[in-house]
């Protein structure tokens, strides 16, 4: 009878956060347990200390990995120089949807991380969200108004990064409600108003109830 080979550690581990990952996504990290995820992968409780040293590390090393594949996809995004900001915004929402698409487990882990959070966790979450305002700001520079201050540009892209988060968290549970192409509508739409040199006047002027 052949023996069987045991996995390489290294992939083990990676094995493990594949399972803790849809788990997360599935069911929150409130799921993710060290006992729950032994029994998932049947093996012993031991395994997961050996490779995580403790249930927060096993987050920690999820978010981790995670992130850094947020941040990859993230610099991958390519928008077109020198085209109207029409074309330009409706090319970065169209990229931000395939995003998801791509990775929907990532994702979901991503815009809900853990309730309470480490300092290791929170580093790792600021650090994609600081990527994702830069990819902003870069769309945002190319179009606004040169004689706005550098701060009110800061500020609009955090504007647009968390509503850009909270519709994503929208499309991801209920895509029936915000279709692809919906989400690029509305996107197109605050932009412009995050654009517009009175740009609180054109965000309270957003219809709240949009069938795009």
């Amino acid at each position: 009878m052949a023996t069987r080979r045991r996995m390489p550690a290294a992939q083990r581990r990676q094995q493990l956060l594949d399972m803790a990952l849809v788990m997360a996504s599935e069911q929150g990290f409130v799921a993710v347990t060290f006992k729950a995820l032994a029994a998932k992968a049947n093996i012993t409780r031991t395994v997961l200390y050996h490779q995580f040293g403790s249930p927060d590390g096993l987050i920690e090393a999820l978010i981790e990995r995670e992130t850094q594949r947020v941040l990859g996809q993230l610099e991958r995004i390519e928008v077109s120089k020198g085209v109207e900001f029409d074309v330009a915004v409706t090319e970065f929402a169209v990229a931000a949807v395939a995003m998801v698409d791509a990775a929907p487990h990532t994702w979901r882990v991503a815009l809900n991380p853990p309730v309470q959070s480490s300092p290791r966790i929170i580093e790792y979450v600021e650090l994609g969200r600081q990527h994702a305002r830069d990819a902003v700001r870069r769309l945002f520079d190319e179009h606004l108004n040169a004689n706005i201050e550098d701060g009110e540009v800061e500020l609009r892209a955090r504007l647009a990064l968390a509503m850009g988060e909270e519709l994503l968290r929208v499309y991801l549970k209920t895509p029936a409600l915000c279709p692809p192409h919906r989400v690029v509508g509305i996107v197109q739409r605050v932009g412009h108003a995050l654009l517009a040199d009175d740009c609180g006047v054109m965000m309270m002027s957003i219809p709240k109830n949009s069938n795009a």
